[in-house]
């Protein structure tokens, strides 16, 4: 195979590794929103708002006081950007983390190249193209890559940092020491427990400064300074030492203890070979060893100086800080991706010393066959390992599309329900922050309050409603983990349903239910032409008075799908029906949800309130409340099963509401 060939197909095997790392970002890093489902994309966005002054939140000033200051700074950028060029009435939470989390894509996609360079640097293409892979496509680092926080500018600080070093010492280049240095600080100034990404600059820079000290020297004091000027920032003026963050608390408290322990160190280890899985880490590097060994005669071998040097320090001491902050799980990923990096790195120059070793088996071969054992390996651990990669990849892909639960739900009330009290809900449980408009991104018109137990039991739902709270909102998972009191079923027995929004396949995120605390005031079964029923309603006393107005809420229940979008009609008339008092006419539910939108036949359709005022002239007596549903456009009404075309309730004015009719 030509040079020209084997370039060719060096170039398409990176493109179509960086454009796949593209698509993995940008194709999910919306999952879910309007929803904000990381606990901790809040805290900068709030904080960004109260350096700008636009919120006074104490509480929150205080728990983030002394964090690092770099991604607020980046946050408050891109507030200001959004403000500039959007369009929108009003903008809310959810529309500054689309921006937020936009932009930890590209400089995911950023980190990526320089994650290739760095397998490159180290190993040749075979290294940077399997390191990319790791970095580029693996889910865990990909959803970790996504988030709007700082974490993604560690990666991205870490990255430089480790690139730029290796690149001061093969090419002797103090002014790569310089720009390793400036990599490491962003890493610090986005995350304290991030100071191993200083170490590549200053160990290449000690390097380069006994091999030629005149010309290192100034780049040398030109890092010097900089670091100690953004150390002096950091602890003069910007106070980090006095920083009140909950990582700094655990770690005043326990931290060296907790850096040190071999078991939080072991499983950290683990956890950052978990996107590409320790046992083919573990095999790899170990084949590759040996592989080295038997290639020192050849002397084709990938120097291992600048792994010794750079590599090793930097992963050590991130090791450790890691454990300081945290025994990392599956949910705390984050904390130990900067590990990932040059592991990733280290598992590319085993690859590809593996490779360069089978080539020289190959040379015993006929010339068409020389170059088959290490295409034959490769291509092997391209599929073994990248395969899982790719298919998580498109899985994930399919599972952010989804619309979750929580944002259904809350759309759902926004338009469904009056905010006419609060909301139950558990206080850790999976819809605790649905409707808090910055820790959720809710950004619906109406306001709702909500209200926080871990017993609901404690109290009949009647007691709920009369203390203001008209709602429970609870996911099966919430009553499956977390309200497990055996009165739970007979409680929620007494409630009425309004909405259940299921789960999985069809929607990403738990199965939520939501429910009124008590259940229409008067219970009635009016069918509609076979398609809507009146099942009940509410008024607002049980007599009424000349020159005082009826207000009347209904409640409906889908029998099948409404051929028309139907309105209502109140008619107040005499008994005969000869004279009407007072009449309202109207939407039978939500004015944003025509019945034509109408999908659910287990979902309790509440109306607006009607009012319909008396006029003061009304003689005492029995009157007949008329109740019907119309097509808008043709007029045509709906019968009832007996062919009458409207209900009868009957209401005494200045005297005592008698009942139900026919």
């Amino acid at each position: 195979m030509s040079r020209l060939t084997t370039r060719r197909y060096i170039v398409a095997a990176f493109l179509a590794l960086i454009l796949a790392a593209s698509a993995a970002r940008l194709l999910t890093f919306d999952r879910y929103l309007p929803y904000i489902d990381h606990n901790d994309e809040p805290n900068t966005y709030i904080l960004a708002r109260i350096w700008r002054g636009l919120e006074t939140d104490a509480f929150m000033a205080r728990l983030m006081d002394g964090y690092p200051p770099l991604y607020v700074e980046v946050n408050i950028g891109v507030q200001r950007l959004v403000e500039a060029v959007s369009t929108k009435p009003w903008l809310g939470a959810a529309d500054y983390s689309y921006a937020l989390r936009l932009l930890a894509a590209l400089v995911g996609i950023a980190t990526t190249l320089i994650v290739i360079r760095l397998g490159w640097q180290l190993g040749g293409p075979v290294a940077g193209w399997f390191a990319g892979l790791v970095w580029g496509l693996a889910p865990l680092v990909v959803e970790n890559n996504n988030y709007a926080i700082s974490d993604p500018f560690v990666y991205l600080g870490a990255a430089i940092a480790l690139s730029a070093a290796v690149d001061a010492l093969r090419k002797r280049q103090p002014a790569w020491t310089l720009v390793s240095l400036i990599g490491g600080l962003i890493a610090v100034f986005s995350k304290y427990t991030a100071i191993a990404a200083l170490l590549p600059g200053a160990i290449a820079g000690l390097a380069l400064v006994l091999r030629q000290p005149r010309r290192t020297l100034p780049w040398a004091l030109a890092g010097i300074a900089l670091v100690g000027g953004a150390a002096v920032y950091l602890v003069a003026v910007y106070g980090a030492f006095d920083l009140s963050i909950q990582e700094a608390q655990r770690f005043r408290g326990d931290g060296l203890n907790m850096a040190l322990s071999p078991a939080r160190n072991l499983n950290n280890f683990l956890m950052a070979l978990a996107p590409l899985g320790w046992p083919i880490w573990a095999v790899t590097v170990g084949l590759g060893a040996l592989a080295y060994l038997a290639s020192r005669r050849q002397r084709r071998t990938a120097p291992l100086w600048p792994i010794i040097l750079i590599v090793l320090p930097y992963s050590t001491l991130t090791l450790i800080m890691s454990a300081s902050a945290t025994n990392a799980w599956l949910d705390k990923m984050r904390h130990v991706l900067p590990l990932t990096l040059p592991l990733s790195a280290l598992w590319g120059v085993a690859l590809a010393q593996i490779a360069l070793t089978l080539a020289d088996v190959g040379r015993r071969l006929p010339s068409h066959w020389r170059s088959a054992p290490a295409a034959a390996a490769l291509a092997l651990v391209a599929v073994i390992a990248g395969w899982p990669m790719i298919a998580g990849a498109l899985q994930n892909v399919r599972q952010f599309s989804l619309p979750n639960t929580r944002a259904l739900i809350r759309q759902w009330s926004d338009v469904n329900i009056p905010a006419d009290g609060r909301i139950l809900m558990h206080p850790t449980g999976d819809l605790e922050r649905t409707w808090n408009r910055n820790w959720g991104g809710y950004g619906g018109v109406q306001t709702f309050d909500w209200w926080f137990t871990d017993d609901p039991t404690v109290s009949m739902p009647a007691e709920y409603a009369a203390q203001g709270i008209t709602y429970f909102a609870v996911s099966d998972a919430d009553l499956a983990m977390r309200y497990t009191q055996p009165a739970m079923v007979a409680f929620l027995d007494q409630l009425t349903l309004l909405k259940r929004i299921p789960g999985a396949p069809d929607h990403a995120g738990p199965t939520v239910s939501i429910y009124r605390m008590t259940p229409p005031q008067n219970a009635v079964w009016a069918e509609f032409g076979g398609e809507i029923a009146l099942v009940g309603y509410d008024w607002n006393r049980d007599s009424v008075a000349p020159g005082e107005s009826l207000r009347f809420r209904p409640y409906w229940r889908m029998l099948r799908p409404p051929s028309s979008n139907y309105s209502v009609f109140l008619h107040l008339t005499t008994p005969d029906g000869e004279r009407l008092i007072a009449q309202a006419d109207g939407a039978p539910g939500a004015l944003q949800r025509p019945t034509l939108a109408w999908d659910d036949r287990d979902e309790l359709y509440l109306g607006g309130e009607f009012s319909l005022g008396i006029p003061a002239d009304t003689p005492p007596g029995t009157y007949a409340l008329r109740i019907g549903l119309y097509d808008f456009i043709t007029g045509r009404r709906l019968a009832l099963s007996d062919q009458a075309d409207t209900y009868r309730l009957n209401v005494v004015i200045g005297g005592v509401v008698a009942g139900p009719g026919s």
